[in-house]
């Protein structure tokens, strides 16, 4: 989603939705639970803003925000200024991407992030698989 003009390409593969007008937090509130979000706005600030909501929703698999070690670190002093739990502020992933991977080429921070989200999915399906076998002990077979 981004509502500036010319931001967005005007073709996507099938899967890809592209979001040109609305309010991102209104976007952000409707998304499913257990969605996975990746912030990775023009402005600080929204960036901050989405951050916020998604981790106080306490509903997202993944919260990303794409920036470095300095941008996260004054996110967080924001966040627990606001008086935000540092147990939830631990949940955003920033920088986001594989550490492994330090190439800064657009092409190259965008499939370290999908990686990343692709390993979190896996991650997440795996508890989930876990969680529903496991209901107190694990099944013996």
């Amino acid at each position: 989603m981004d509502g500036r003009p010319g931001a967005i390409p005007e073709i996507f593969p099938p899967n890809v939705t592209a979001i040109r007008d609305g309010d991102p937090a209104e976007l952000l509130a409707r998304a499913p639970d257990g969605a996975f979000v990746a912030v990775m706005t023009h402005s600080h600030a929204l960036d901050l803003d989405l951050v916020i909501a998604a981790l106080q929703a306490n509903r997202f698999a993944y919260i990303g925000l794409i920036g470095s070690a300095t941008k996260r670190a004054r996110f967080t002093s924001a966040m627990q200024k606001m008086g935000m739990r540092a147990d939830v502020v631990d949940k955003l992933t920033c920088p986001i991407g594989l550490t492994a991977i330090r190439d800064k080429a657009p092409a190259a921070i965008a499939a370290s992030v999908a990686a990343q989200v692709l390993m979190a999915r896996e991650a997440a399906s795996s508890a989930n698989n876990m969680s529903e076998t496991k209901p107190g002990r694990a099944r013996h077979g």
